[in-house]
């Protein structure tokens, strides 16, 4: 026997003893390599899986893949390969006679998750519809479309945020969906404030050096834990020149288990006052607590 002989024809000359020969010819047929070829396909959405498709030719039909670290079995070009996690992929391919093709490695890629966080704005008072819904998205694939109840928005970019206003108390779903349509649900609530508190003032107007106090009053209470009220001044008079107040500008505390909390006014002297001036307390409604009109302002006239 002859081997390792290339593929090609050969002359064989066979001679005895005595010098006898006799001639014959041989050829000596190599079937091609094994040649192999492959793609991936990526999943569109976090959790799904991808797959890996293996084309190949050559050799001797015949032939057997293998992915990864399985076993050889019978298959057929092109081999698809489904159920694909997240990560690198080995495809191996050999044909009838054991020869082997180049191997094949394609690396799966798995988005992330939608996510999303949410933030609910409550409404001012019962009945408004003053609430909002803010939106940021992050993971998937970016754009995004974001829908409450009919309307629709979109967020450009992840990390992105949008905001739904004027928005009633109660319950709603957020639906977001990717550029890949992976979506979810998310369910928020626009709370109602419950507690209501109302505004005065002990005395209409002050002469100079004179003192009164805003009052305000929780409509139903006393409550075991304190409320911080947040106001506003306005009217014609100046603080500062006009007139002062005590305690933190701009905010009242109601402490637990007490039904009021007070600010002192005072009139200032001031010799460029030359007619009455307004000075006007509002309640600004803000989470947890409300006030409606007429009990969220009170106005104190500075006497000239």
């Amino acid at each position: 026997m002859f081997s390792g002989l290339a593929g090609g024809s050969y002359t064989i000359t066979v001679k005895d003893a005595n010098g006898c020969a006799t001639t014959t010819g041989a050829t000596v047929t190599v079937p091609p390599a094994v040649t192999t070829s492959s793609t991936e396909k990526n999943p569109l959405c976090s959790g799904q899986l991808g797959s890996m498709t293996v084309t190949f030719s050559g050799g001797t039909p015949g032939y057997q893949c293998k992915l990864d670290n399985g076993s050889f079995t019978p298959c057929g070009s092109p081999a698809t390969f489904n159920g694909l996690s997240a990560g690198s992929h080995t495809v191996s391919v050999k044909d009838s006679q054991g020869c082997l093709g180049p191997n094949q490695t394609k690396t799966v890629t798995v988005p992330t998750a939608v996510n999303a966080s949410v933030m609910t704005t409550p409404v001012s008072s019962p009945g408004a519809t003053d609430g909002a819904i803010k939106i940021t998205v992050t993971g998937g694939t970016a754009p995004y479309t974001v829908k409450i109840g009919a309307v629709t928005k979109n967020i450009a970019t992840s990390g992105g945020s949008t905001t739904f206003t004027g928005l009633a108390s109660g319950g709603y779903t957020v639906n977001i969906s990717d550029a890949n349509g992976c979506s979810i649900g998310i369910a928020t609530e626009i709370g109602t404030p419950t507690v209501q508190v109302s505004l005065c003032s002990i005395l209409s107007s002050l002469g100079t050096g004179v003192s009164t106090v805003f009052k305000v009053t929780l409509v139903k209470g006393p409550l075991a834990t304190p409320v911080t009220v947040s106001y506003a001044m306005s009217g014609t008079a100046i603080f500062g020149k006009d007139y002062s107040l005590s305690g933190i500008f701009g905010k009242i505390t109601i402490p637990a288990g007490q039904t009021s909390a007070t600010v002192t006014i005072t009139a200032l002297k001031n010799i460029t006052r030359t007619t009455d001036r307004t000075a006007t307390m509002t309640i600004i409604n803000g989470p947890g607590y409300f006030a409606t009109a007429p009990s969220n302002t009170a106005t104190v006239i500075i006497r000239h």
